[in-house]
């Protein structure tokens, strides 16, 4: 991979943005963008470097298209970048849609190397490699933008791998495209006797007909800018039930949900569901795998998991479901939540005072904290940065970059195995998962044991785990016997390690002199 040649080189470039703030994030897998509010669009390679449209165009809006750049400049042209690893940065017009027409864009969304446009007559056009096989009996069909929609006007699209969904421009009515759907829509939904029945947000998942979810809030009076939250679909583990549910119509999920206020915005990405609320609080679920859900933990950094020690997502889908409706970043007044369906396994979220926060997979940098993890260790250990709870940062902040090696978690536990005596002492050692500085070996991101918890796997009973939840602790009332004992460690990121150890006891049984026997004594 050839990002970290990139970071070396554009760090040099750090150009000061202090009068510049962030008005959308565009995220993808391996690569996040800005747009600034001088209509700029920046990317973190570890500093911010701006990426200017050919003559000084600026920027209407951008969508990330795995790891490139499809941007809509102001004067509605269509513009791709390289991929972020391609070693240089520079744009391609795409100046024509299917029919010869000169593109004229408002608006654009991205999945995987497709995306959508909303034209400035507010009708729609798909381009990219057809994945979801809407225009085409295979994918992998480049296809320069497809005007598809006729004479319907739309104000929002989505791309996911079952299809296309558009809001009409009246918020009254779902569009849905799939396989060999070609101009007729799939399927059409409306909303009557649900509030006002207007659409005041969608939102789609990324999985298959047995992961599927689709999103609509739903305005409960008339002009509000929040609604009640329906789903659609039987991928329940995107709305946190605890139990299959297959929705076959779009089914309110307000009271099961336990929400208190109305929505204003939601956000699906590979894995989870986030809502930000009428009063600006945010709450998610989903599969926390990679710490994405944002509730403090995630499912890769314990022993339990598959090929532990690696610190890395074995890439099945559905673990670590989280239950409910969790809120997140409690005490934080949230404005707006950003992701990407397309293997996009962290968010960024902006607040009411512009500042910026990002949780979740924390692969080549994507998220601006300063540093990233050598080549070889960031291919193997792709989640051993990752950050697990909603956490402030500024992108235009990244000055440097710091090149950090991985060291993997040890544990183990030192004390006397071979015993003749009922008490003894044992100390769990080692550490979690380290990424070091080479520059001075220093532990950059600071993991460290958190929590200790002793406990006895077999052997004679009678005995007492005097501290057992200490690093060391005292082992009193052996007896004769082998006994197993295990400590399991915590360290700060919720990472965890387990280690066993068998002492053997062999104590003499005292003496016993028999009754009016002497003993001669010279």
């Amino acid at each position: 991979m050839k990002y970290l040649l990139i970071i070396l080189f554009l760090t040099t470039q750090f150009i000061a943005n202090a009068s510049v703030s962030i008005i959308d994030i565009v995220p993808m897998e391996y690569w996040c963008g800005y747009v600034g509010s001088n209509d700029t669009l920046y990317a973190l390679y570890g500093t911010m470097i701006p990426l200017p449209l050919p003559s000084a165009r600026l920027v209407r809006k951008s969508a990330g298209c795995f790891n490139l750049f499809r941007t809509l400049a102001t004067d509605g042209s269509l513009w791709q970048s390289q991929q972020y690893n391609a070693g240089s940065m520079s744009w391609t017009q795409i100046p024509t849609d299917s029919s010869g027409a000169s593109i004229n864009g408002l608006w654009i969304n991205g999945y995987a190397d497709n995306y959508i446009l909303l034209n400035s007559d507010s009708s729609l056009s798909a381009g990219g490699t057809d994945d979801a096989f809407i225009f085409h009996s295979s994918g992998s069909v480049f296809m320069r933008p497809y005007k598809f929609s006729g004479a319907i006007k739309f104000r929002k699209a989505l791309y996911c791998a079952r299809g296309i969904y558009a809001v009409t421009s009246d918020s009254t009515s779902l569009y849905y495209w799939g396989a060999g759907a070609g101009t007729t829509p799939t399927s059409i939904y409306t909303f009557s006797g649900q509030g006002t029945g207007k659409i005041i947000d969608f939102a789609c998942s990324n999985g298959n007909a047995f992961t599927s979810a689709t999103f609509a809030v739903i305005q409960q009076t008339s002009g509000s800018a929040y609604g009640k939250p329906y789903a659609l679909g039987q991928g329940y583990g995107f709305w946190g039930s605890a139990t299959p549910q297959n929705f076959t119509t779009f089914t309110n999920l307000y009271s099961q949900w336990g929400l208190s206020s109305l929505v204003k915005e939601i956000c699906v990405n590979f894995e989870t569901t986030t809502i930000i609320d009428s009063i600006g609080n945010m709450f998610a679920t989903g599969w926390n795998v990679m710490g994405e859900v944002g509730i403090g933990s995630e499912y890769v950094n314990r022993y339990t998991y598959v090929n532990w020690p690696n610190y890395g997502w074995d890439g099945n889908g559905g673990e670590n479901p989280v239950t409910g409706l969790p809120q997140i970043g409690a005490g934080t007044h949230w404005e707006h939540v950003y992701s990407n369906l397309f293997f996009t396994y962290y968010h960024a979220a902006t607040d009411i005072n512009d500042s910026c926060w990002f949780w979740g997979r924390n692969k080549t940098a994507v998220q601006p904290r300063g540093y990233v993890l050598n080549t070889t260790d960031n291919a193997a250990q792709p989640n051993a940065l990752d950050i697990l709870s909603p956490s402030m940062a500024s992108p235009f902040g990244e000055t440097s970059i710091k090149i950090l090696n991985w060291t993997g978690p040890t544990i183990g536990i030192s004390g006397t195995t071979t015993l003749n005596i009922s008490t003894t002492s044992l100390t769990a050692t080692g550490h979690p998962a380290l990424a070091i500085n080479a520059s001075n070996n220093s532990d950059t991101v600071n993991y460290h044991p958190s929590a200790w918890a002793w406990s006895k796997v077999s052997g004679p009973s009678g005995d007492v785990i005097v501290s057992p939840s200490s690093q060391t602790t005292s082992i009193s009332g052996l007896v004769s016997g082998t006994y197993v004992y295990q400590v399991l460690t915590t360290d700060n990121n919720q990472g965890m390690n387990l280690a066993s150890v068998t002492l053997n006891v062999s104590i003499n049984p005292p003496i016993v002199i028999p009754k009016g026997f002497k003993v001669k004594v010279n």
